[in-house]
């Protein structure tokens, strides 16, 4: 009885100890998708008319399906800046 007991609080332990990890992993993933997605938009930001962007914008439309990310983005207006930027006389 005494060695179940010890193994189960082993086993809690353990447990409680990988859960920790995974939600700290998740949290470093997270603010990892922030930072890149803020360069990417910073990028699309400063170079509306570069082919690249418009690479990116048509990535972001492709991948970003629900609409709250979508608003979230701005990911309209953003594809209505290209096509404005690509529309302009250089």
């Amino acid at each position: 009885m005494n060695a179940q007991t010890i193994d189960l609080d082993l086993l809690q332990a353990q447990y409680k100890d990988v859960s920790k990890r995974l939600k700290d992993a998740k949290k470093n993933r997270d603010a990892c998708h922030r930072i890149t997605g803020g360069a990417i938009l910073g990028f699309i930001e400063e170079q509306p008319d570069s082919g690249m962007t418009k690479t990116l914008v048509d990535l972001l439309n492709r991948r970003v399906t629900k609409t709250e990310d979508r608003e979230a983005l701005g990911l309209e207006a953003l594809m209505k800046k290209v096509k404005t930027a690509s529309a302009a006389p250089a």
